[in-house]
């Protein structure tokens, strides 16, 4: 999808396009959201002049969580860390709607942790080392909702502090972020695998109490 703006569009203009947009996906979101149950991606959004000199991605989106029947519940105030490869941080939450905002740029490589209490803290990596010259001249709107799951196993855990759930680089074929969904597909496996562990070690332990 690209978007143009007026050349003199400022930050206020690019969170609005951010809200609208947001609503516009929120079905197709919420969708991949249940199926995925980490997080969910439109895509890459292209704005066309770039918004911001210093900005050239914006990754936007809100914190949630599924209820039992797979509705989606908002997880506000989730505090979100972002490191890049320089070593610089930037720290925030989502905000009472469980809605976020972060500002990227090229050439850098990002992890971003979410945690939240009684959920497993998670993290994703973005890479945006591999955009060619002519894609710079473009800024791009990444709209993810990111899903927390309440905490069941150690190990698993400790999993996911070691590895991302979800990881996208810049494909110079496609032009866009893409997601690795394969590597998510095997994270998924093996923290159920560990939670189904952890299940039946508390039942054992419950059974001779």
């Amino acid at each position: 999808m690209r978007i143009f703006f007026p050349a003199n569009c400022g930050r206020r203009c690019v969170m609005a396009a951010m809200m609208m947009i947001y609503f516009i996906l929120a079905g197709s979101l919420a969708a991949l959201a249940q199926t995925e149950g980490e997080f969910s991606s439109a895509g890459l959004i292209i704005l066309t002049p770039p918004a911001s000199d210093s900005v050239d991605i914006y990754v936007f989106g809100y914190t949630f969580t599924l209820s039992n029947d797979t509705q989606e519940v908002h997880v506000p105030h989730v505090a979100i860390t972002m490191r890049d490869l320089y070593g610089e941080a930037q720290r925030l939450e989502s905000n009472d709607t469980a809605y976020y905002m972060l500002e990227l740029a090229f050439d850098n490589k990002y992890q971003i942790f979410f945690e939240s209490e009684g959920h497993y803290t998670k993290f994703i990596e973005l890479d945006t080392r591999d955009v060619i010259d002519i894609e710079k001249e473009q800024g791009y709107l990444f709209p993810t909702d990111i899903g927390m799951e309440e905490t069941v196993s150690f190990d698993a855990a400790a999993l996911l502090l070691k590895k991302p759930i979800g990881r996208a680089a810049f494909d110079r074929r496609t032009q866009t972020m893409n997601w690795d969904f394969s590597h998510t597909a095997k994270m998924r496996s093996e923290i159920e695998k560990l939670e189904r562990k952890a299940t039946k070690k508390k039942k054992r332990k419950n059974k001779h109490r």
